[in-house]
């Protein structure tokens, strides 16, 4: 205790830019130890993916449970755009949910987490495998869990608008989901590396002009949210979170009129790699698609009621076969 109440006094009593230079040595540091993390994680191994070979699962998976699909039910089935444009209204359903009532430290954790479950078990499971809203309220509770997020169960479910029939259900799904994710629950997120690069950009920027002048708190405000705002995109399954989170950074920077200091950083970052450069534009180009689009609640609840009632058509199963009419196993 005595050499921790020295170093807090030796630290306070640092000038800002010596304090800046610390804040940078630790950002540097815990950067480059999630960077490794990640490269040899089952994230980067097993769940990033170009984005054709996205689509190229994607389509199979559709064409795969078209196949599946009774006469009854093909009638009242969603097309391959409908399919997608569901998904995100169940993934921006997330988002709201969880800015609701999860603790504001640990929301971008958990909806990363949550989002990112959904990504890789749609991809390879049918919309109609289990009903979206219980399928959102179980990514929210795994995700609190991996991010140790302490929300009793009955209020967890009781604030995502659960139902009584809905508990017993989503108990048993668990294990289930659990399986189609491989059990690969822990998620490098890009807020951290948010973070990070805040960090590294005052530094960086500070070596060529006054730093004090540019109002950091709203810089860093604002990315969390357009941050936040993405994460429903493919970004968790395409690109590694610390270039998903540089792209979102120079996003944000140009929001706040900081366009040309944001893009010198982001060319400094990039310097020496031509196809680094390339992608990072390929990047914002996926990311303005997906800005530019947009899925009304209203349109997002007459699609699920759709998936819901194409489900109930399915012809009656054996029991052995309840509870697995058309999942598409990896």
């Amino acid at each position: 205790e005595r050499e921790r109440e020295r170093w807090r006094k030796a630290v306070a009593a640092q000038s800002p830019r010596v304090l800046l230079a610390l804040q940078h040595t630790f950002s540097k540091f815990a950067g480059e130890h999630q960077l490794k993390m990640f490269h040899t994680s089952s994230q980067k191994r097993e769940w990033i993916f170009t984005a054709e070979e996205i689509e190229s699962i994607r389509s199979e998976t559709f064409s795969t449970t078209a196949s599946l699909l009774s006469p009854a039910q093909a009638g009242l089935a969603l097309s391959f755009e409908e399919e997608q444009r569901l998904q995100r209204h169940v993934m921006c359903e997330v988002v709201r949910v969880c800015s609701q009532y999860i603790p504001l430290a640990a929301l971008g954790n958990v909806v990363t987490h949550a989002i990112t479950y959904l990504l890789r078990f749609y991809l390879y499971h049918s919309v109609y495998k289990h009903s979206p809203r219980r399928l959102r309220v179980l990514v929210i509770l795994l995700a609190c869990k991996a991010c140790e997020v302490n929300i009793p169960l009955d209020q967890h479910l009781a604030l995502n608008g659960a139902e009584k029939e809905d508990t017993a259900a989503i108990r048993t799904l668990e294990l289930e989901i659990l399986q189609a994710l491989h059990f690969h629950i822990l998620v490098h997120t890009p807020f951290r590396a948010l973070r990070g690069l805040l960090f590294d950009f005052q530094r960086w920027l500070g070596e060529y002009e006054a730093v004090d002048t540019m109002d950091w708190p709203a810089l860093a405000a604002g990315a969390d949210r357009a941050l936040l705002a993405l994460i429903p995109s493919d970004a968790m399954i395409l690109w590694a979170p610390a270039r998903f989170a540089l792209a979102v950074l120079q996003r944000a920077g140009r929001e706040w009129g900081q366009g040309r200091a944001v893009d010198s950083y982001v060319a400094h970052v990039l310097a020496g790699s031509r196809a680094a450069a390339e992608n990072f534009q390929a990047m914002h180009s996926v990311l303005d698609r997906f800005a530019k689009g947009s899925v009304s609640p209203a349109d997002g609840l007459a699609l699920e009621k759709r998936v819901e009632a194409c489900a109930a058509a399915a012809p009656a199963s054996g029991p052995e076969e309840e509870d697995d009419d058309f999942a598409r196993p990896r």
